[in-house]
């Protein structure tokens, strides 16, 4: 398998944990969550309790925030602004063909 868009906790020391290859994004802060994506699990094994989102799962994480936390100018996006969005998030961190 691949590399993963994960969700994780930091380290009890704040560290980022040694799967999370890029990470600090969509910060839940009522759990403190992140969502990143994991290094390559062909080299190294990500744990078993590591959650592994879709990009469905990552829309809804995303709309769940805070009702002004994703807007454009003012005026919340619509979902193909978000759609949009999250495409290109997902191209910034090289997982741009996750389903």
């Amino acid at each position: 398998m691949a590399k993963q868009l994960i969700r994780y906790l930091l380290e009890g020391d704040g560290t980022v944990p040694v799967f999370v290859e890029d990470g600090g994004y969509y910060c839940n802060t009522v759990t403190d969550e992140l969502v990143g994506r994991s290094v390559d699990e062909t080299v190294r094994n990500l744990p078993s309790t590591v959650y592994r989102l879709t990009r469905a799962e990552l829309k809804t994480r995303i709309k769940n925030q805070s009702q002004d936390y994703f807007s454009l100018g003012g005026a919340q996006m619509t979902d193909g602004e978000l759609d949009t969005h999250i495409q290109a998030f997902l191209d910034h961190i090289g997982l741009g063909d996750l389903a």
